[in-house]
């Protein structure tokens, strides 16, 4: 990573020396705090979370005024939300959330699956407004957002409903599994 310095842009020669050293302290102490707090191979990494947060607090350097300590408890809380923010936001873009059940749906059974299998049978004991949700995402591979504007309805009522129907879900799934 190129040092980033507040007043002339990426790689000033002379530097400030105790941006330098909060720009080290980032990539030593704080790559570590971040990584293990990262799921394995996922689409987040330690060097993007440190990356923005080292820029927002460019954009906010006159505030850091008071010494190194403050400089670097104000990282690692604009590190720790940077983190938040990209894990929400992929939450948001992913076409398969997680969970047991959608693991079920997606993995072991492709899209256009037919329609007698163990657990798309249960799906299509569910209210016709969950199964067609559920239809629509795992079987034609649509995002919630994109569910959302063929319904007429907002993003995070396809959440809601994606949410009760899984529900639904695990409970049929737990009384087919019961003896009578």
């Amino acid at each position: 990573m190129g040092v980033l310095h507040p007043q002339t842009g990426p790689a000033a020669p002379d530097g400030d020396a105790q941006w330098h050293d909060l720009v080290s302290w980032a990539e030593s102490n704080l790559r570590g705090q971040i990584e293990r707090s990262l799921p394995a191979g996922g689409p987040i990494s330690a060097t993007t979370v440190i990356h923005s947060a080292l820029r927002r607090t460019v954009e906010r350097r006159a505030r850091l005024r008071h010494g190194m300590q403050h400089a670097q408890a104000f990282l690692a809380g604009i590190a720790k939300r940077v983190r938040s923010e990209k894990f929400r936001r992929e939450r948001r873009l992913c076409r398969s959330p997680e969970g047991a059940v959608v693991v079920a749906l997606a993995d072991g059974e492709a899209a256009g699956a037919p329609a007698e299998s163990p657990l798309w049978g249960l799906v299509l004991e569910l209210p016709p407004n969950l199964r067609e949700l559920l239809e629509s995402l795992y079987r034609e591979g649509l995002t919630f957002r994109e569910y959302a504007a063929r319904s007429g309805k907002s993003e995070k009522q396809v959440e809601r409903m994606h949410q009760r129907a899984l529900e639904q879900l695990r409970r049929l799934s737990r009384s087919a599994e019961e003896p009578v």
